[in-house]
């Protein structure tokens, strides 16, 4: 008999000797699928030939027939045993190469308690108990199961069981899945969206980044010089995140400026500023400074070079003379609008959901899930 194939049978050998008990005398058949004791455990098994007696002095009896009929025909055996030589293989490999895929899977190891829930010690760990409360809810489950009801990773579910299995409370039992109906399904998937819907989804592939959506909106405006207010608005983030770009290298940021801008003529404000020179000197060498030099002037160039003061701009703000003007920092963008599009989507996390997407438009058909 040829048993499914794993880890253990392949170090142990190809085919195994059992005895066909007296209530299946005259059953079994080369070709019958049967249930074997395999160690401590249950497992599926081929007849591969029949004899009256067996080479192995100890031998266990066959538990039962799996199916009613043969799985495999002699014919099929007999090239099993061709291919196992001609290609240096095993003859259990061969065999179940004929078998329909998902016909046997291997046995499942389920866990149970063996205490009820009420009498469960009180030191067992946060998830020990978990573990104990939903098998004592549930009942036998297999460790898959019990990962996906408590959301826990294989090592913690491991330490878990193996305090409960330490303090006696718990048992596992190796269960034999029904043969057939376990269908193998292959996963394809198929881009749906066209390039118009694709170009609009990738700023927003991965995770939400306040850097993410500054840097996009600054590769993707057409406003070479935008101002921080209006590029936060658009952003909808704080300053923060452009300090935080700005410390990366990818953004120059201007700083704030303040300019005074005359309201009248030079030669007016020449006048004016003779006017007040006896009794507004500072309003004067204001005035003074603004007939010589025509157009905006910056605050801090005003008050070295005319002593300004902002009482004195503010009351010739109030007389209409002239007008302050604050400038808002512009934000620069140092990169290229191309790579500024890349870092922003590494920022969001998006790097291998826009590969997906890239591999799926190159290849422009379904592509086969691994």
């Amino acid at each position: 008999m040829s048993l499914r194939p794993d880890s253990e049978t392949e170090i142990l050998g190809d085919t195994f000797h059992y005895r066909v008990p007296q209530s299946l005398a005259g059953q079994i058949k080369v070709g019958h699928l049967l249930i074997v004791p395999f160690g401590p455990v249950r497992a599926y098994g081929i007849v591969v030939a029949l004899a009256p007696t067996s080479p192995v002095e100890k031998v266990r009896d066959i538990e039962n027939l799996a199916l009613p009929e043969p799985v495999l025909t002699p014919t099929q055996i007999a090239l099993a045993r061709w291919m196992r030589h001609e290609y240096l293989s095993t003859l259990t490999h061969c065999l179940y190469a004929m078998l329909p895929p998902g016909m046997i899977l291997p046995p499942r190891t389920v866990y149970s308690l063996t205490a009820a829930d009420d009498e469960l010690p009180s030191k067992l760990s946060g998830t020990a108990r978990a573990v104990a409360e939903l098998l004592a809810r549930r009942g036998p489950l297999r460790k898959t199961q019990i990962q996906y009801h408590l959301k826990l990773k294989g090592q913690t579910t491991n330490r878990a069981l193996a305090q409960l299995r330490r303090r006696d409370l718990l048992k596992s039992e190796s269960k034999l899945p029904p043969v057939g109906g376990h269908s193998r399904q292959v996963r394809f998937v198929r881009l749906l969206a066209d390039d118009a819907t694709i170009a609009t989804a990738r700023p927003l592939l991965g995770h939400d980044s306040a850097q993410a959506r500054l840097l996009y909106h600054l590769a993707s405006t057409g406003d070479p010089l935008p101002a921080l207010d209006s590029i936060c608005a658009a952003a909808k983030c704080s300053a923060g995140p452009v300090r935080a770009l700005e410390r990366r290298g990818w953004i120059t940021l201007t700083p704030r400026q303040k300019t005074v801008i005359p309201l009248l003529p030079v030669e007016e404000l020449a006048r004016l500023a003779q006017e007040k020179s006896s009794r507004a000197r500072r309003q004067a060498a204001i005035l003074n400074y603004l007939s010589q030099h025509p157009g905006p002037v910056n605050w801090n160039l005003l008050r070295q070079a005319a002593g300004a003061t902002t009482g004195a701009i503010r009351s010739l703000e109030n007389d209409g003379l002239l007008r302050r003007v604050t400038q808002q920092p512009v934000v620069l963008l140092r990169l290229s609008r191309q790579e500024a599009k890349r870092r922003a989507l590494e920022l969001r996390g998006g790097e291998k959901q826009a590969a997906v997407l890239d591999l799926l438009r190159r290849e422009g058909d379904q592509v086969w899930v691994s």
